[in-house]
């Protein structure tokens, strides 16, 4: 089990951290001097004499710093007093976010109220409640059964959203936190039951730095490598982005859903890096967790930091899920109205067809050789038994439009129901309004090969039951639409499957055979081509080979015997 001696990040404890939802409305005293516009400064952001600050005591200690509590302009406040190698940078940082016009008024983000004139302390407002958790042993929000362990779904919710629009307000200040903990968020007023009393405010801006900006680590500095993205980690590519936050965040809801659990609690500290990148994640499914937030976590912590929502995505789900009391994570279709494809798509247009494929099936009343002589060289024959074929089905241009209509829906934020078990990336084409197109390519096209070219189906009459999508996308590979370069050896749960390249850029991904469902090794493999179908019986064994580089993009039309 995890304990404070294996913990490698030097916490900050702030279980004393003040009079609960004290505003700090402050006006201009004997012992202060208010930065003004005519100085570049927000109002209230305030130089403070040291003379009028009493400090009573320590009350916590993290990487350069101390935390200290204290009184000021007749009220409690925090007190932070930096030291060491990023004592500029944080005073710098903290200006900068009091300044800002959004950042220092933010409801979810801690209130820098000004800094000593002689530079050594900075004043913040006060928690009464202290940070969300303590790893110091100390009683915090979370780690307490009165509070944490009695949180409702609907208060667990609403800190988890709150949480993440002050990370919103930071990405969009051009700033990324990345400290995001349950250990650097603080807790003004709390109840289990009401969420309408429920506030939390992120804090710790000591490793803040502007989108882009160089990403070298404080001196000093301990790193939170339990909440780092696998990308950011020391031993990987020490990389920083909104994705890199979304994966931060995640963990940290993972913590308020598990009362405050250490991540990767079981895992060494020098063993984490590797435990992300295979994989691992930070902890169990906690037992407060919904099916639609567990699903949410998951989305978060995509290894592939393209895969990953937005910050604004995230937070209109966590809105959705308090909504629906946990249950869904998009409105439902008839809340947002149908997704309307262009004609070409929602309709079957036969121009948007290969020649070759027209010819195959207007040659199929007489038999398979008339179907061969039709196509030419452009049917291939893999396995006659097993009934795998590859043709040209859909034209490059109207492979591309159908490309263009899935790139318009994900970067509308929308997303369909999940498509089937084996792709979570998969978007369904009936939500999508194809099903115009893909129930007279079944009945009409496909029914005429099928029942000469696969093995068992003559004369068969088909149904179109599914279409779906699939996105393999390499490693690191940069994609408009989401998508992941796994793939299990399976069977469809069709009679009949037209699996048909719709385009990408990409090497290696070959389709798999097995003639012998318990082989191991493929009998043969299928190349993957723009505009060209494989087409077999459902109950054929394959898998998608890994790519080696880029992105591709299918769609899986499903149809059934009747």
């Amino acid at each position: 089990m995890w304990s404070a001696a294996r913990y490698s990040v030097l916490l900050l404890s702030a279980r004393c951290m003040g009079a609960a939802m004290q505003r700090c409305a402050l006006t201009p005293t004997a012992g202060a001097a208010t930065y003004g516009k005519a100085a570049g400064k927000a109002p209230g952001y305030q130089i403070i004499e040291p003379e009028s600050l009493a400090i009573s005591r320590r009350i916590g200690a993290g990487t350069e710093k101390h935390v200290l509590v204290g009184e000021w302009a007749m009220q409690k406040v925090a007190v932070m007093e930096i030291f060491g190698s990023s004592r500029a940078r944080e005073f710098a940082l903290q200006r900068r976010i009091a300044e800002h016009e959004t950042l220092g008024q933010h409801p979810h983000l801690v209130r820098a109220l000004g800094e000593t004139s002689d530079g050594k302390y900075i004043v913040n407002e006060l928690a009464d409640l202290g940070s969300l958790t303590n790893y110091d042993g100390s009683p915090a929000v979370l780690n307490r059964a009165d509070l944490g362990g009695m949180a409702s779904l609907a208060v667990r919710l609403v800190m988890s959203w709150q949480i993440c629009e002050g990370t919103k307000a930071l990405l969009a200040a051009g700033l990324l936190h990345r400290d995001l903990a349950a250990r650097n968020v603080l807790c003004f007023s709390f109840s289990p039951s009401d969420p309408s009393l429920v506030l939390t405010k992120l804090t710790d801006f000591g490793l803040t730095i502007e989108i882009g900006g160089d990403p070298a680590w404080p001196k000093g500095h301990a790193m939170g490598t339990r909440w780092m993205a696998p990308e950011s980690q020391p031993d990987a590519a020490f990389e920083f982005s909104e994705k890199s936050e979304v994966y931060m965040l995640g963990v940290v809801i993972w913590e308020v859903f598990s009362n405050g659990r250490v991540p990767y609690d079981q895992i060494g500290n020098g063993e984490i890096g590797r435990a992300k990148r295979r994989g691992v994640l930070p902890g169990p499914r906690p037992r407060s967790c919904t099916d639609a937030v567990w699903e949410l976590l998951q989305l978060c912590w995509e290894p592939l930091p393209v895969n990953r929502p937005s910050l604004g995505e995230v937070s209109r789900m966590l809105s959705e899920l308090r909504r629906s009391d946990g249950e869904r994570l998009r409105p439902p279709p008839e809340e947002d109205g149908p997704w309307v494809p262009s004609p070409r798509i929602s309709a079957l247009d036969e121009a948007a067809l290969a020649p070759e494929f027209k010819a195959m099936v207007a040659a199929a009343s007489a038999g398979k050789a008339a179907i061969v002589k039709a196509a030419g060289d452009a049917l291939i024959e893999y396995d006659a038994i097993l009934g795998v074929y590859s043709f040209p089905l859909f034209t490059n241009e109207f492979c591309d439009e159908i490309v263009a209509e899935l790139t318009s829906f994900v970067a509308s934020g929308r997303q369909t129901s999940r498509a089937n078990t084996n792709n979570r990336h998969s978007l369904k084409l009936s939500e999508l309004g194809f099903n115009g197109m893909l129930e007279p390519l079944a009945y009409r096209f496909t029914e005429p090969l099928a029942s000469v070219l696969l093995p068992g189906m003559t004369n068969c009459r088909l149904r179109f039951t599914q279409g779906h999508t699939v996105q393999r996308v390499f490693d690191g590979a940069v994609s408009p639409i989401p998508g992941s370069n796994r793939g299990s050896k399976h069977f469809d749960g069709a009679d009949v499957t037209l699996n048909v390249n719709i385009g990408g850029e990409w090497s290696g991904g070959d389709l798999l055979v097995f003639r012998d469902h318990q082989s191991t090794e493929p009998d043969f493999r299928v190349p993957q081509k723009k505009g060209w179908a494989v087409f077999h019986p459902g109950r054929v064994m394959h898998q998608a080979a890994l790519l080696e580089a880029g992105s591709r993009y299918n769609l899986v039309i499903w149809a059934d015997m009747i």
